[in-house]
This record gives C-alpha cells, sequence and structure tokens, in this order.
C-alpha cells in the first residue's frame, strides 16, 4: 500500500503552524485590549462548532486533503468543547461530543484513490471522545459508527480490551479486533489490512486532522485580541528557519513568514518556504491561510464570551497550502514524502 505515515501525515500541519504562532505570540508582551482598554478575561472552557453552512451561504465547510494518488474531501461538523487555563490563557481539546437531536457531530467522507477503495462514508460520534490530560491528541473514550451503504456499519471504540486501547467492530457483528494506538493509526499503510479497517483507521484520523486544523486556529486570536499589530507592525513579519543546504530542494536562504491584518475582521497568514524542523527531520509550508468574518463578544466586565471566523480558507482558491515532509534515515539518505495539499474553507465558533 502506498503511503509511509498516509494519514497521520496530515495532523502535522496543524502543529507546525501552532508553534509558529506560539513564537510570533511571545514577541507581543501580552496584556489583552480593546477600543477601550478593558482587561479581557477568558473563560474556563468554551464549546465549539466546526463547520456546517458557512455563514456567507456559499455552501457547507468542506476540507480537501490530497497526498500522491490519495484525494479525500471532508464535510464537518463537529461539536465539543475545550478546556482554559484562565491564568496562562492556553487552551486544549476536551471533548468531541456525541450527536444529539438537532445538533449533529460528525464528517462526511468522499474518498478517491487508486490503491485503496472509492466511496463515501457517514461517520458519526455515538459517544463522546474524552482527551485528557490537557493536550492529548488521543482519546481515552468514545465511539464513532460508519455508515460505509454495505448495510453494515463499523463501529470504532476506545477502552481496555485485550491487546489495547481501541476496538474495531461491525454492527450486525461480524468482526470485533483489538489494537493498540499505533497499530490502528499504521493500519493505513498495512498492505494487509482489510476494508473495515482502513475505514475505522481513515474515518478516525479524518476527525483528528479535522479538530486538529480547527485547535490551530485557536491560536490565531490571541494575536488578535492583544492586538499584537499594534506592537509589532501590519504586516508581522518573522524569517522561517533555514533549510540545511545538503537537504534536497532546500534553498540556502530562510523563508518567511507573515500574519497581515487586511481589515478589522479579515486576517492572512502567508508562509513562504517555511521550514520547520532541523537536519535530520523538517516539514516545509507553503501557502495561505485565509481568515475572514472575524467574531468577538466581550459581556460588561470583560469576559469573552464568543470567538470565531465565518471562514477560515485553506490556500487561495488557486494555490493550495502545502506541506512537505522530509526526513534522513539511519543511512543517512534523504527520504522525502509527497506533498500534502491542503484546499477547503470552514466556519469555526467558541462560546
Amino acid at each position: 500500500m502506498a503511503g509511509n505515515k498516509y494519514l497521520r501525515a496530515w495532523l502535522l500541519a496543524g502543529i507546525y503552524l501552532l508553534g509558529f504562532l506560539g513564537i510570533v505570540a511571545s514577541g507581543s508582551g501580552g496584556g489583552g485590549g480593546d477600543d477601550d482598554d478593558l482587561e479581557i478575561i477568558i473563560q474556563g472552557g468554551y464549546s465549539y462548532l466546526i463547520g456546517g453552512p458557512l455563514p456567507d451561504g456559499s455552501g457547507n465547510s468542506t476540507i480537501g486533503i490530497e497526498q500522491g494518488a490519495l484525494t479525500l474531501t471532508t464535510e464537518p461538523e463537529l461539536v465539543g468543547t475545550v478546556i482554559c487555563d484562565q491564568v496562562t490563557e492556553v487552551c486544549g481539546l476536551q471533548t468531541v461530543d456525541e450527536q444529539t437531536p438537532g445538533n449533529p457531530s460528525g464528517i462526511l467522507i468522499d474518498y478517491t484513490t487508486d490503491t485503496l477503495f472509492t466511496g463515501n462514508l457517514d461517520v458519526t460520534v455515538d459517544d463522546f471522545w474524552l482527551y485528557s490530560p490537557l493536550g492529548s491528541d488521543r482519546p481515552v473514550n468514545g465511539k464513532i459508527r460508519i455508515d460505509d451503504a454495505s448495510g453494515s456499519d463499523i463501529i470504532v471504540e476506545v477502552r481496555n480490551c485485550t491487546g489495547g486501547s481501541v476496538e474495531v467492530t461491525t454492527e450486525p457483528a461480524s468482526t470485533t479486533q483489538c489494537f493498540s494506538w499505533d497499530d490502528f493509526e499504521d493500519l493505513m499503510d498495512d498492505p494487509v489490512s482489510t476494508d473495515v479497517q482502513l475505514k475505522a483507521s481513515l474515518a478516525w484520523q479524518a476527525i483528528a486532522f479535522i479538530v486538529d486544523q480547527a485547535l490551530s486556529t485557536l491560536e490565531v486570536f490571541p494575536l488578535i485580541v492583544d492586538d499584537v499589530f499594534a506592537v509589532l507592525g501590519n504586516p508581522i513579519t518573522e524569517l522561517c528557519d533555514m533549510y540545511s543546504d545538503t537537504w534536497v530542494g532546500g534553498p540556502v536562504n530562510p523563508g518567511m513568514f507573515t500574519f497581515t491584518k487586511v481589515s478589522p475582521d479579515a486576517f492572512l497568514q502567508t508562509f513562504s518556504d517555511c521550514w520547520f524542523g532541523d537536519s535530520n527531520d523538517g516539514t516545509l509550508l507553503q501557502g495561505i491561510i485565509d481568515y475572514a468574518d472575524y467574531i468577538q463578544v466581550i459581556d460588561q466586565l470583560g469576559l469573552l464570551t464568543r470567538i470565531g471566523f465565518g471562514s477560515v480558507t485553506l490556500g487561495d482558491g488557486v494555490d493550495p497550502l502545502d506541506i512537505t515532509e522530509t526526513t534522513k534515515d539511519i543511512n543517512d539518505d534523504i527520504v522525502t514524502e509527497p506533498t500534502i495539499s491542503l484546499t477547503g474553507k470552514y466556519f469555526i465558533d467558541f462560546n
């Protein structure tokens, strides 16, 4: 089966954005302010909505991923909660909530590749995913249901079972198997994985990817709320780390990152040959992220009660946001993974 760490690599997009935005934010000083210089206080936690219909009426939230022969488009609508440390103002994922009447939580996957399978998967959260401690990237509880129109749903459940923590079953029951987390995520790379195993691993990793991308948006909010542009200028410009000149395709000169306030409610991140990593393991980020229709509600006491964006666009509609992993193996040989291209637009709201 083609691909090394095929789907887990998608998660790197949010991880590297988080790291770089943290560097930029550290130079802003902090403090928080608005037009009345009122100290802004975050709550201890927020409910979130990722996806659903876009407020501008242009359709539903979608995220497209392409890597080599693989093409995947998701139509997200996930709800859940984040928990925040009110001293450090750092927030992390707490839950991805289950589906309730009038409050859907799940994703639709349109998946096409010449090496695996082609089809649509309807994935819903049957029992909320609980993440603990703060910042964990794997849940300690939860269940999702995958309907691929075959007449037999696939169930992925996190629980203690013989051999691991992730159980994959079908309903009506015909398959039951328990995996460790690493083995479960590696199913996408295993040439002997069954159709059920592939779809189970794909569904979990697609949900994790979408949530991770949305959490990277969470790191943008302090920059805006604290008005870092007043301190660092507009646009904010930073040099990215430099490639080692021994790497294939690696420029000698560093790349550049800019964060621009286009208007009071529109912001633009631009990555130009941005390298994250060291001389043995790194990722190249190239492209833009466009944040539009900024939402911010602060009550009379300065408590931030709602924050979000009407749309977050990956790429500019013509060129995608591209991520390329490059590593060196034990023989010091250069290994470059296929470029991951991200496109699409999604709504995100914390309240």
